[in-house]
């Protein structure tokens, strides 16, 4: 077996076959209280209620918030207002020139309660993608015990045994490494636009 012919290429239909996701469920009020018990109490100048209030008052509050997150899923539209970010210019490492602007990387602070909505979708897509089994079985990405690390693991592991195999020729099988270059401080700082 080729690389190419790996399975870790995976050359079949790409054409739907799953389940669809037609509409969101409905957030129960518990359900929203362990969403904002799970996220960081950040802060941000958007913030209608500063989230310190928000989680003080968060019994009174919590019907409100339900509300608007069910709706807003049940519609599939995100509030306007939430959509809104500060941006603050980060340097991407503190040895580099503060005065070239490509020193410096974007950083969007939003309001908590659009973190909450987020999570409200991230949360339900999860689940329908796992319940139907419509995840592909090497995507790393967004998915608990799963991480970049553990897909360029699979990659090497595979150049590997194809190189055991005879498959691959190579001076030494640890040059494909060469060729998967990974950089985590880049990893972070990169963004690509398609």
């Amino acid at each position: 077996m080729s690389v190419m012919n790996s399975p870790i290429i995976d050359n079949s239909s790409t054409r739907f076959g799953g389940e669809k996701l037609v509409a969101f469920d409905a957030f129960s009020e518990e359900e929203i209280k362990e969403l904002i018990s799970e996220s960081k109490p950040t802060i941000c100048a958007l913030d209608r209620v500063p989230t310190k209030i928000l989680l003080l008052h968060l019994e009174t509050l919590l019907p409100v918030i339900k509300r608007i997150i069910n709706l807003s899923l049940q519609s599939g539209t995100f509030p306007r207002i939430w959509k809104e970010a500060v941006v603050k210019p980060l340097i991407k490492k503190s040895n580099l020139d503060i005065n070239q602007f490509s020193n410096y990387r974007p950083v969007s602070n939003l309001s908590f309660l659009s973190k909450v909505l987020e999570k409200a979708v991230k949360v339900r897509l999860s689940s329908h993608l796992s319940t139907h089994s419509l995840l592909d079985r090497f995507q790393s990405a967004y998915r608990p015990r799963h991480s970049n690390e553990t897909a360029l693991l699979r990659v090497c592991n595979e150049l590997q045994i194809s190189a055991d195999n005879g498959e691959v020729r190579s001076a030494h099988p640890t040059r494909f490494i060469g060729c998967v270059r990974y950089n985590r401080s880049l990893s972070v700082n990169t963004v690509s636009i398609v």
